[in-house]
């Protein structure tokens, strides 16, 4: 009994570390899915004189008709289904920021992440920048 209640402690602390593995895992992918976001943005502003696509919500997808395919196969989805959780806004063309809503915390406790050119969309600038 008693060795049948240390094993089932020690698959717990394990199941927990591979959860949150794999969280920073997803989280790991979804900075690299918009670091090729943010390559496609300087790809389109080098051809269109420095401008960003100026987008009419805030969803990374409305960036779809701007981007793909010339400047990106195909914008990444969420690696969870159903979790459009990347968000793009630019308020001048010459600058933009990308919110990121991530599965872990940050250091300060904090899901999201901000990655920004410019000026940006200010409204956002009470996220932390995201550790690229």
């Amino acid at each position: 009994m008693v060795v049948i209640s240390i094993i089932g402690l020690l698959s717990a602390g394990i199941l927990s570390s591979l959860s949150t593995a794999s969280q920073r895992s997803r989280d790991a992918n979804r900075i690299a899915d918009i670091k090729q976001i943010q390559n496609a943005l300087e790809l389109y502003a080098a051809d269109n004189g420095g401008r960003y696509p100026v987008v009419a919500s805030s969803f990374v997808s409305q960036l779809n008709s701007a981007l793909v395919p010339k400047y990106i196969p195909t914008l990444s989805e969420d690696p969870i289904p159903a979790r459009a959780r990347y968000r793009y806004w630019t308020t001048t063309a010459t600058s933009y920021s990308i919110l990121i809503d991530l599965e872990s915390d940050n250091a300060s406790g904090v899901a999201w992440c901000l990655i920004k050119l410019g000026t940006g969309y200010t409204a956002w600038d009470q996220y932390p920048a995201c550790d690229l």
